[in-house]
């Protein structure tokens, strides 16, 4: 660590221990007092009791998740690889603290977003091959980002799906097994991966 970084760390630090928040103009806060939610706190310099209160801060602003890429297998078209990404809102912080966690929301996004977008993609599954999805890609966009929407409104995460995105959408790369022979436990082995 180099003399530029060793201040920064230290006011960091500081930071956490000093009994008060500053809330920025984008941010939103909830002060939690024997595990109980305020309301959200405005922008400004917010104090809590040190060891009986803290305060967890939220970015107001659009955010963005990247989904990574999933592999579906589809009855007709074969493997396709569906690369992907979220953007988002937070609408409540307080029902996101309460409902959802704010350090478990990447985590929930990503594992229903993946649920939904198989389901889009299988559904559309109709039987004219990889470039009948390309074809259809805003159809399964809106699909799972309607159901996005509907799981946070049901749920009360305090979320709001703002777009979806399918940036890559096409066949899998396949590979063979050529050259290791009729060696059935390897290619058990490579299956399980």
């Amino acid at each position: 660590m180099d003399a530029t970084q060793i201040l920064p760390t230290i006011f960091e630090n500081l930071g956490k221990a000093l009994p008060f928040r500053i809330i920025h103009e984008y941010q939103s806060g909830i002060r939690w007092t024997r595990g109980q939610a305020s309301d959200p706190l405005e922008p400004g310099v917010r104090f809590f009791l040190y060891l009986v209160q803290s305060i967890d801060v939220f970015d107001m602003t659009e955010g963005k998740f990247h989904l990574g890429t999933q592999a579906i297998g589809t009855e007709n078209a074969g493997l396709l690889n569906v690369t992907s990404s979220l953007n988002y809102r937070i609408t409540n912080p307080k029902s996101l603290a309460i409902n959802l966690g704010y350090s478990d929301l990447e985590a929930t996004i990503r594992s229903r977003s993946r649920g939904l977008v198989s389901s889009a993609v299988l559904s559309y599954d109709r039987g004219n091959g990889a470039e009948h999805f390309s074809k259809g890609k805003e159809a399964i966009e809106d699909s799972v980002l309607n159901k996005m929407r509907e799981l946070f409104h049901e749920r009360d995460y305090g979320l709001e799906a703002i777009s979806f995105q399918i940036e890559e959408l096409g066949p899998t790369q396949s590979f063979s097994l050529h050259g290791f022979g009729d060696n059935e436990t390897l290619q058990d082995s490579l299956m399980t991966l």
